[in-house]
């Protein structure tokens, strides 16, 4: 709650010194806006027993259901953006690729993880896809050839292990290949979709298209795996999920005031009923049912702590699972929120007191 006081004292400060006093605003410095992700992008494992899942600064970690022996997979480099000096510089800038790692998800049979790399810096265009064992050997790229394997993202096993379904052209379309990445081809084509997600016996797909101001509407669809049979079962929420039993679909929705809802329903879109209100705002919430649907796993947390929690299938029993951002961001928030605000108004105090009678310029 301090943190939150503290936060708006800055911010109303730095709009009035805005306004009247035409001093440059900064009222929140990067170091507390900067989201701090602990864990992000959860999958479990086919046995319930570990969660793979990504941490900052973009690599995948793996670690006990309880949150204990997180292991990291995957190191990702340092690296800059080409530098954009001029309007010849443009097109390296465009076609530059950042080494982060999302989205991972397993096979199965728990021996394979496939995930997302070489992502675009326009995030939503997605990047390639890789997969790899599970204790992070033996990365290898798929579909390297295909010309339509591009901006993949929301790559997910089928549950037999033999194909892989995924995004391309930046949330454009729905593509379906072999695991290996051959034998792959478009089989849907509409704008948005997302968070795609076999049905247990491997018959469907379940998609969302965004729609809306900032795309924070979604529809959520059925589609058989040819692309030829698609059932829309309205406006029904954010990061859709079957049930290991595929009689139940998870996803979450946000109430006015920003606060996640998570709800569960039935797979027909009948009998929608919340299970878990986050005390905090924001999003970023992406339910997953444990193998034996007994668990579910979400992020959430403040803005500068974003972690993993499970919690049961019903709702309650919510503990958090991954570590808590130790950094000065966390540590410090209220302290420097406050402190920016003070700062403006005494800049504030000073502007005025030296300006000239009248009407502000």
């Amino acid at each position: 709650m301090l943190s939150v006081a503290a936060g708006a004292g800055a911010l109303l400060a730095g709009l009035w010194a805005w306004d009247h006093l035409r001093l440059v605003f900064y009222p929140i410095p990067l170091l507390v806006l900067a989201p701090r992700d602990m864990g992000s992008m959860p999958a479990f494992s086919p046995d319930g027993s570990r969660i793979v899942h990504v941490r900052e600064p973009g690599d995948i970690y793996v670690m006990d259901a309880d949150g204990a022996h997180p292991v990291r997979l995957t190191t990702t480099p340092a690296f800059e953006l080409p530098p954009l000096r001029s309007p010849a510089d443009l097109p390296a800038r465009l076609a530059a690729t950042l080494p982060v790692k999302r989205r991972p998800s397993y096979s199965p049979d728990g021996g394979t993880i496939v995930y997302v790399s070489d992502v675009s810096p326009r995030a939503a265009e997605g990047g390639r896809l890789y997969v790899m064992a599970v204790d992070g050997q033996g990365s290898r790229l798929l579909g390297a050839g295909d010309p339509d394997l591009y901006g993949a993202d929301y790559p997910v096993f089928s549950p037999d292990g033999r194909k892989i379904a995924c995004t391309v052209h930046g949330e454009r379309s729905i593509y379906l290949m072999d695991a290996d990445g051959s034998n792959g081809a478009v089989v849907a084509s509409l704008p948005g979709v997302t968070n795609l997600s076999f049905s247990p016996d491997g018959s469907l797909l379940l998609f969302e298209t965004y729609f809306g101001s900032g795309g924070m509407q979604a529809g959520t669809h059925l589609l058989s795996l040819d692309g030829k049979n698609r059932t829309y079962l309205g406006f029904r929420g954010m990061d859709s999920s079957f049930s290991p039993d595929g009689r139940r679909i998870v996803f979450y929705t946000l109430t006015d005031d920003g606060h996640a809802v998570i709800e569960i329903m039935d797979r027909d879109g009948s009998n929608r009923r919340p299970i878990f209100r986050t005390p905090w705002r924001g999003a970023d919430v992406q339910p997953r049912f444990s193998r034996d649907g007994s668990r579910i796993v979400f992020v959430s947390g403040p803005h500068y702590d974003r972690g993993l929690y499970i919690m049961s299938s019903d709702g309650t029993e919510v503990r958090r699972v991954s570590p808590h951002y130790s950094g000065l961001s966390r540590k410090l928030a209220p302290a420097i929120l406050a402190g920016t605000g003070l700062v403006l108004a005494i800049l504030g105090g000073i502007r005025l007191a030296r300006r000239p009678p009248g009407p502000p310029r």
